[in-house]
């Protein structure tokens, strides 16, 4: 077992409750009827500037070892993410379910999300609980020592996000609350890692008490997203240095981040190939090929598909986007680097 103690230097950290049945005590908070900002030791946490309205950059990794947090309250011991496929969560459903989550608060404010191999470098990291108990936790640690001019914000230095591989889970909503649903719950839980609290017990994704009334952010977790960094109207650029916008103007703009988590469907065969979770970039920065992860159609863990066999479509009805191949163009996929 990997001791993670000192992965990151100088750090407080702060235990965040996962979502409940019952009602929890919360920890000295600021915030409105409709969201409130983690504050420890009086200070608010938000990732890069620590300064209200700033958008950031962060990465994220599963565990694919057992790693311990000596000094965290909560996912204190990280073991693979993988032991949740006992629990009917494929490893590549639950990766798929997981960009979905972050590419969801990732649209709702000036915050870009990417996926790091190697969980020692990773900002957020993701797995399984060592001790098993309650559904899910996040552990958040915080700069000790400010920044100059950081007042009253302390920029988080890393965060846990652990799942109980005891628990049994689904993906998507059936009415059934005893059992959770993986994306919700990792919406919440992502929603602590960055700087968020709980409102109060319902109304906002971020409330304590799991409910299936809604699977999008709400109007108070808007509202705290955006108090944390921004509407997103000041782009944060991904690594590579740019955003992909997938077609040029008006109401048939698609952009990449709406697309990633999105099914894609084979309208020869009508089935569903897969998510996409990746997009394959020339040098000169258009788009080669969508990466899908997970496909059963082709019996493969990923595939790309060329770009120019995929078709993008607004669903009127539902709203979001229609994603069809009608002759699918298979590719190698490179391999993750």
């Amino acid at each position: 077992m990997r001791t993670a103690t000192n992965m990151r230097l100088s750090m407080r950290t702060l235990l965040i409750a996962a979502l409940l049945p019952l009602s929890l005590p919360l920890a000295a908070l600021e915030g409105h009827d409709d969201y409130k900002l983690l504050k420890l030791d009086g200070y608010k946490l938000k990732w890069g500037e620590p300064e209200l309205g700033v958008g950031a950059r962060v990465s994220y990794a599963f565990a694919d070892e057992t790693l311990r947090f000596e000094d965290a309250r909560n996912c204190r011991d990280l073991t693979p993410i993988q032991a949740l496929s006992e629990q009917g969560i494929p490893n590549e459903m639950l990766k798929r379910e997981t960009t979905a989550a972050f590419a969801l608060w990732e649209r709702a404010a000036g915050l870009s999300f990417h996926r790091v191999r190697d969980a020692r470098d990773a900002d957020i990291i993701i797995g399984a609980q060592g001790s098993p108990r309650g559904r899910a936790f996040a552990n958040v640690s915080y700069q000790s020592e400010p920044e100059a001019g950081a007042g009253r914000v302390r920029t988080i230095e890393q965060a846990q996000v652990c799942l109980n591989p005891e628990r049994q889970w689904k993906v998507g909503f059936d009415g059934d609350t005893d059992v959770y649903d993986i994306r919700y719950t990792l919406i919440h839980e992502i929603g602590h890692a960055i700087g968020l609290d709980h409102p109060g017990p319902t109304g906002q994704v971020m409330g304590f008490r799991y409910t299936e009334e809604f699977a999008e952010l709400q109007a108070g977790d808007l509202e705290g997203v955006r108090r944390l960094y921004g509407d997103g109207s000041e782009d944060v650029l991904p690594p590579g240095g740019f955003d992909m916008q997938l077609a040029s103007t008006g109401s048939n703009a698609h952009n990449a981040n709406d697309l990633i988590g999105n099914s894609v469907i084979s309208t020869g065969a009508g089935k569903e190939i897969g998510s996409i979770n990746d997009f394959i970039i020339e040098e000169d920065g258009s788009i080669f090929a969508v990466v899908v992860g997970g496909s059963p159609l082709y019996g493969e863990e990923r595939v790309a598909l060329s770009w120019d066999s995929v078709e993008l479509a607004r669903d009127a009805d539902k709203g979001g986007t229609v994603i069809r191949v009608d002759e699918p163009s298979l590719l190698p996929v490179p391999a993750e680097g």
